[in-house]
């Protein structure tokens, strides 16, 4: 079974939207989908580390989160380390 651990930037980068919506709506409806969602697909990864898309970066995957979010990833032995959380309407790489 496959541990994720989330970097840093990764970890800031999903604070910041969660906060970023929260503020925009005034509500914690779609923050909390985004949590909901990203739990989903930790559990997803936890059980096929490897069905995330291919990126031109070696070993580097991603998952989209609610067609707004990419989960971008990297599989090692047991470890699923999360890279980057990037807004898909950003013009935010890798």
């Amino acid at each position: 079974m496959h541990e994720i651990i989330w970097s840093n930037r990764a970890e800031q980068k999903y604070n910041e939207e969660l906060l970023y919506w929260l503020n925009r709506n005034q509500s914690n409806e779609y923050p909390l989908k985004i949590i909901n969602e990203v739990d989903r697909v930790e559990k997803i990864l936890i059980n096929n580390p490897y069905i995330g898309r291919v990126t031109d970066v070696k070993d580097i995957r991603f998952f989209p989160i609610l067609r707004k979010f990419l989960l971008y990833y990297q599989v090692t032995e047991n470890i699923i380390h999360i890279l980057a959380f990037i807004n898909a309407d950003t013009n935010e790489r890798l």
